[in-house]
């Protein structure tokens, strides 16, 4: 399948969604995977306990997480070529709703 980004697009500070991405994306994806995964021990505690105050906090856990997500694609919008905005700003609009 052909990319629609040419490769060597890729790999400036455009975001190309692929192979470069922004310092401060890389610095924020750590804190993302970590979100995640505490949200899913929550869901588990839940389930194996039966208690529904973990389901609370998993919730406000994704929550944080979606607002992680859409910090990070408002740092990628600068960065990003302007073919590829159109479908930025409709993973952000997505993600608030």
């Amino acid at each position: 399948m052909e990319s629609i980004v040419p490769s060597d697009k890729l790999t400036g500070p455009t975001c190309g969604f692929g192979k470069s991405l922004d310092p401060q994306i890389n610095r924020i994806k750590p804190a993302q995977q970590s979100v995640q995964r505490d949200a899913e021990v929550c869901s588990w505690y839940s389930v194996l306990a039966t208690s529904n105050i973990g389901h609370v906090a998993e919730e406000s856990i994704w929550g944080l997480s979606v607002t992680l997500l859409v910090a990070s694609m408002r740092v990628m919008w600068p960065r990003c070529a302007a073919p590829r905005r159109p479908l930025l700003a409709t993973w952000c609009v997505s993600a608030a709703a």
